[in-house]
Order: C-alpha cells, then sequence, then structure tokens
C-alpha cells in the first residue's frame, strides 16, 4: 500500500542549483465539512494517526459526529453521521442472545421500535420496544447495535408413535444487560427515570429529564458491562430560567400580599409583598411559565400581581 506523502521543492540557490523534489509523509490532511456547516470550533484540517499509512477511516483523527464521505486531490470531505448500519441482537427471557440481524442506513438519533424488525425463526418480537441504539468505537471506527427482546413461541410436539419429542434451541452467552436510571433532584426526590437495555461493552448518552441538567455531565454517558442488571441514580438540577435586564418600578396591585419566588420556582412562604407598594426591579425571567420581575436577590414577584 503506497504511502500517501506530499512534494515539497526546495528552491535553488543564486549559483543555479538544481532544484530537488523530496517527497515528506503527510502529517495531516485539509478537510471539507458538508455545506451550511457553521461550528467555528471544527478542525480546518485533521491529524493521520499513522504517517506512514493511507488517509482512510481508523487512520484519522475525525471531530466527534463525522465520518468520511470522499478523500480525492488531497483533501477529506466529511458528512454527518446519522445514517448508519445498526446490529440488531435479539435477546429472549433468559438475557441470553438468540441471533443478530442489521438495520441499513438507519437514524442513530432514533430508537429501534419492535415495528422495524423481524423476529428470528421460532420467536416472537415483544411489542411496544423502543431500543436505545448504543455505540462502540474500536480503531477510530465506530459501530452501532440495539438490543431487541423476543420471546419463544409454544414448542410444538412432534409424535413418532408411542414417543413425543420436543425440539428446544439453544442459546448463547449472556451478551446485554438491563439499567434503569433515576433521575435525583437535589431534594431528593426523582424527577424522571429510563430503561435502557444494551449490548455488554457499548454505551450510549442520555439526556437528563426536559428543564433539568446533570450534576456531573460525565454521567450523561452510560457504559454496559457484564454485572448483570441494575439500577443507576444519577443527580440533576433545575435549569436556572435565564433573565433579562430591565431596570423599573412595579407597584404590587391592591389587596392581599403578594407571594414570593425564587428562580428555581419555589414559593418562599416567610415572605410577601404588600398591596399598593413599590419596588425596585431591575431584571426579569420567565419562571414556572409566568413572567416574574425580580425585586431582591433570589425574590421575585408575578407579573399578574404587579404593574408599572
Amino acid at each position: 500500500m503506497a504511502v500517501d506523502s506530499t512534494d515539497i521543492n526546495i528552491a535553488s540557490d543564486v549559483n543555479g542549483l538544481d532544484v530537488k523534489v523530496v517527497n515528506v509523509p503527510r502529517v495531516t490532511v485539509d478537510v471539507e465539512y458538508p455545506k451550511g456547516t457553521t461550528d467555528k470550533t471544527l478542525p480546518d484540517k485533521l491529524n493521520l494517526i499513522d504517517v506512514t499509512k493511507q488517509v482512510r477511516a481508523g487512520n484519522v483523527t475525525l471531530p466527534e459526529g463525522y465520518e468520511i464521505l470522499d478523500y480525492k486531490n488531497g483533501k477529506v470531505t466529511l458528512q454527518k453521521v446519522n445514517n448508519s448500519e445498526v446490529q440488531i441482537i435479539f435477546v429472549d427471557e433468559n438475557n441470553k442472545q438468540v441471533k443478530t440481524d442489521s438495520l441499513k442506513n438507519k437514524n442513530i438519533l432514533e430508537t429501534v421500535s419492535a415495528r422495524e424488525v423481524t423476529a428470528p425463526e421460532g420467536y416472537t418480537v415483544i411489542p411496544d420496544q423502543n431500543a436505545v441504539i448504543a455505540s462502540q468505537t474500536n480503531g477510530g471506527v465506530t459501530s452501532y447495535a440495539a438490543i431487541i427482546n423476543v420471546k419463544k413461541n409454544a414448542p410444538t410436539a412432534t409424535h413418532n408413535g408411542s414417543n413425543t419429542s420436543v425440539k428446544h434451541g439453544s442459546h448463547g452467552g449472556y451478551v446485554s444487560q438491563k439499567v434503569r436510571v433515576s433521575f435525583v433532584d437535589q431534594d431528593g426526590d426523582e424527577v424522571g427515570y429510563q430503561q435502557l437495555n444494551g449490548k455488554a461493552s457499548f454505551d450510549t448518552k442520555i439526556s437528563a429529564p426536559a428543564g433539568y441538567s446533570f450534576v456531573n455531565a460525565n454521567e450523561a454517558n452510560i457504559k454496559f458491562d457484564k454485572s448483570g442488571n441494575k439500577d443507576l441514580k444519577l443527580k440533576v438540577t433545575k435549569n436556572r430560567p435565564v433573565s433579562t435586564m430591565e431596570e423599573g418600578i412595579v407597584t404590587t396591585n391592591s389587596g392581599d400580599f403578594k407571594h414570593l419566588y425564587t428562580i428555581e420556582g419555589k414559593d418562599i412562604t416567610n415572605r410577601g409583598l404588600s398591596g399598593d407598594s413599590k419596588w425596585y426591579t431591575d431584571q426579569y425571567a420567565t419562571i414556572n411559565g409566568e413572567k416574574m420581575f425580580r425585586v431582591a436577590t433570589n425574590e421575585w414577584v408575578k407579573a399578574t400581581d404587579v404593574y408599572k
């Protein structure tokens, strides 16, 4: 296999020495991204992992989420990795592999539903499944897989004279792991959960519930192993609303005291604003779906309880 290289001309000096041409192994390669790519953090050159080998998948340090579409004229053209071949691993009630298959050109950002696959002979796909697509990278090449649960059909008895025999299928080793992820907020309350099913040694990235973020972002990456089914509790925190600066005076409506809230949306029970009172405000935000004005450090009043 020829080494991909670039020619460098060493110019002659004033005495008219001959020009020499040498081949220097390519260390980087120019890159072209899909039209409309606006991410300015993406590199304009890619590094070769082994400079003695050709430019190809597995020998180029690719940006996350991209794969090689083409390489010619010294430039690599990349495409977003959204669609790829996904290995389907059928697992029975005993968590043992029955058979494998694949889905071509599958969107890896989606889940695999039971309707997309065909059960192995002698088995039925358990309905209403949405299997997470997990990924594994070896040598710069990423592969994808999803676990689909099946159940064995009732055995068919075969009569031979007075004898009755029943055929039973054999099973492979344990290959999948069920993981229940509980999302727990700062008060220790479960604010959501997710049930995962993945192949051992694969991993997948999950998202926090809507309106929340992981306390430790690294915990979003779930790695499956051979330790058996398990439960995980991951800490999340409610996202703080983004406030807008706007100074002014707000006046509370007549009547009862007006409730105050924290920016996290919690009711402040030991303080309130009296009716027909004026308060300086420097910003507003949408909290619990309602517009509120800040009238003190982490104390907010509903816009419906005041006027400007």
